[in-house]
């Protein structure tokens, strides 16, 4: 591998990488049709290369820069392509630089669209400023007042200013979860971590932010040990930009929580169907610890759990 390879934002055990080659740009974007492969009756004969073939990352060694790929069909339809695809000799394997990415964008159209359904046209919601002013005055003052509940999504989009005004525990309650928090980890946070803390233990809405090395993972940790530990009935959703980083926070937390019997909880890790569930560490009589994937395209009923993370 090239040096600027371990610093890529793949893992060992990635199973559905997209394959590039360095001289070809594009290439997951080809189609068999344009490249004069298999015939038109062939399942994925107008698919994208990237729609068709699958890498995996077998084993990933930074260090040594070494790493074990495999490639395979996406999927049991698009098998003949792929097989018609390797037959040909396209893939230059050993011959020439190829690279892997974690994945291509996909069309979301229908998750989009149910996401915008979801949200409506909310009395809250209010054209930005940008848009009044490219349209014009006359424009925008034809533009319909929203008549749809305010969504929670609606409210954190057009008035976070009032969410993150809204105190949702006392001070007393405040302060014994940042007193907690404070000596959760197995390193103290310092004044900077608990004054966050502090912030986002009163507010309904909080935005952490700091630049890399900062520490706000370990304060994410602490706070969200402290909100479990309350014992109030409640549903947590972690999630992040990449997989990698979701797992790094779970596995620090379920190690906080695995210690403490006052923390009981089920904490679900749940990945996309493309993936291979990572086993978490740590058992405890308190902490059902589960991890599992889901399909996306299926309704999945979540089993009667007491608060969920």
């Amino acid at each position: 591998m090239g040096d600027e390879s371990t610093e890529a934002k793949i893992e060992e055990g990635d199973s559905f990488c997209a394959l590039g080659i360095v001289n070809w740009p594009g290439f997951p974007l080809q189609k068999l049709s344009t490249l004069g492969i298999a015939d038109a009756t062939v399942f994925g004969y107008h698919m994208p290369l990237h729609s068709i073939l699958a890498a995996k990352i077998e084993k990933f060694d930074r260090a040594n820069r070494m790493a074990t790929i495999s490639l395979r069909s996406r999927s049991g339809k698009t098998q003949e392509a792929f097989d018609a695809l390797m037959n040909s000799g396209i893939i230059p394997i050993g011959k020439e630089p190829i690279y892997l990415m974690e994945g291509l964008p996909y069309n979301d159209t229908v998750i989009t669209r149910s996401i915008l359904k979801e949200i409506g046209n909310p009395a809250c919601a209010k054209t930005a400023t940008e848009s009044l002013e490219a349209m014009g005055k006359p424009a925008a003052k034809k533009i319909p007042k929203g008549t749809d509940d305010d969504t929670p999504v609606a409210r954190i989009l057009w008035a976070a200013d009032k969410l993150s005004s809204a105190k949702i525990r006392t001070g007393a309650e405040v302060q014994a979860l940042s007193l907690f928090a404070k000596t959760a980890n197995k390193h103290a946070l310092n004044d900077s971590q608990y004054a966050a803390v502090t912030e986002a233990a009163a507010a309904q809405l909080s935005i952490i932010w700091g630049p890399p090395g900062t520490g706000k993972t370990d304060t994410l940790v602490a706070f969200l040990h402290g909100v479990i530990r309350e014992g109030k009935q409640r549903k947590i959703l972690l999630s992040g930009p990449n997989y990698r980083t979701v797992e790094e926070l779970g596995a620090r937390l379920a190690g906080n929580l695995t210690q403490d019997p006052k923390a009981a909880c089920d904490f679900y890790w749940v990945y996309s169907r493309n993936r291979d569930p990572k086993v978490p560490s740590g058992a405890a009589p308190h902490l059902d610890l589960k991890s599992f994937t889901i399909n996306c395209h299926h309704r999945f009923k979540m089993p009667a759990i007491s608060p969920v993370l």
